[in-house]
C-alpha cells in the first residue's frame, strides 16, 4: 500500500479552481493501470489540499490486489487540516463484516495482466 501526496489526479473532478491538469491525469491513470493498482477511496472532505480558491485531491492511498485480498476492509480518512494546506490521511482496518451500503464487487481487467494474478487465484481458491 502506498499512502501520500502524489501531486497527480485520476480524474479532472479531483481539482476545483485554477488551470485544468488533464495531462497529469493521463500519466497517473497509466501508472495505476500498468501496475495493477487501485485507489482506496476515502471518507471525509473531497479535497486534501487547498491554496486560496484552488482545491485538489492530491493525497490518497493506493494498493495492489495482493494487498486488497489480505486487507479487505481498509478505510482511508481525510482528517481536519491544522496548520498545513494538506489534510492528514489516516488508514484504519474496519470490521471484516462488510456493511450493506457497500456497492457490488467490481472486477478490474488490469488485474488479469498482473504477473501474480494466476498464483494468487490458485492460492485463494484452496
Amino acid at each position: 500500500m502506498l499512502i501520500g501526496d502524489f501531486n497527480a489526479f485520476l480524474s479532472p473532478d479531483e481539482k476545483r479552481g485554477g488551470r485544468p491538469a488533464i495531462f497529469g491525469c493521463k500519466l497517473f491513470q497509466d501508472f495505476i493501470q500498468l501496475n495493477a493498482l487501485r485507489d482506496l477511496g476515502f471518507k471525509g472532505p473531497q479535497f486534501t489540499w487547498r491554496r486560496g480558491s484552488i482545491f485538489e485531491r492530491l493525497g490518497r492511498a493506493i494498493d495492489n490486489f495482493e494487498w486488497f485480498w489480505l486487507f479487505l476492509a481498509i478505510v482511508v480518512y481525510y482528517l481536519t487540516r491544522l496548520k498545513s494546506n494538506h489534510r492528514p490521511l489516516l488508514t484504519s482496518k474496519e470490521s471484516t463484516i462488510m456493511p450493506r451500503s457497500i456497492g457490488p464487487f467490481r472486477f478490474l481487467s488490469s488485474w488479469v495482466s498482473h504477473p501474480s494474478f494466476n498464483l494468487l487465484i490458485q492460492e485463494r481458491w484452496k
